[in-house]
């Protein structure tokens, strides 16, 4: 679930673990929230989540909605645990859509759009697979890249942003059992998106 704000947006009940920097060149800059309370890091609590807020630096900025086709894989994460493993979070294939269309979001200078994130409910996965453990500690960075299709229809309709923005790395603790729904095999949840 996606919504836009303006930035100056009161952060209550948010552990903020970094700050917008200029990581992304031009057009937008990328954050991550832990919003898990009352947990300090992330778990399978159906509360627990990031937020990926995109920041807005020009007027028209159009961001695919995460529900469609067009934005589901737009957002991923890379990671590295205390022994500089890397490791990559996406998103798992959707089982469908019962509607599929490209819609987006469009930003203008100063709005942000707030993505929750539940890396822990079975529709994100992570490659090489984790040692399971209780509390892996991660530095984490979230990515957006919007990419263009060759003879895609929709760019003759509409213009959407292409490129790509990272965060600046922040550092989180994933629990047992989020590790587990991550190095699962199938998806667990299902994903169906409906509109």
């Amino acid at each position: 679930m996606a919504r836009v704000f303006v930035w100056l947006m009161p952060l209550c009940g948010l552990a903020v673990l970094a700050l917008p920097q200029n990581v992304g060149a031009g057009d937008l800059t990328c954050t991550l929230q832990l919003n898990s309370y009352p947990y300090s890091d992330l778990t399978t609590d159906a509360r627990s989540h990031l937020h990926f807020v995109l920041l807005s630096k020009r007027d028209g900025i159009d961001i695919y909605e995460d529900w469609n086709e067009w934005g589901y894989f737009t957002r991923s994460f890379t990671a590295m645990d205390s022994q500089s493993r890397h490791f990559e979070i996406t998103r798992r294939p959707a089982l469908g859509w019962d509607r599929n269309f490209p819609s987006m979001t469009t930003l203008n200078n100063g709005q942000s759009l707030i993505t929750d994130i539940y890396l822990c409910d079975g529709s994100w996965r992570v490659s090489p697979r984790m040692a399971i453990s209780s509390g892996r500690k991660l530095i984490i960075v979230g990515r957006l890249k919007q990419e263009r299709d060759e003879g895609d229809e929709l760019f003759q309709l509409r213009n959407p942003w292409i490129g790509s923005v990272e965060s600046s790395p922040v550092e989180l603790t994933l629990s047992k059992g989020c590790i587990t729904r991550l190095d699962s095999s199938a998806a667990t949840t299902g994903v169906v998106f409906r509109r």
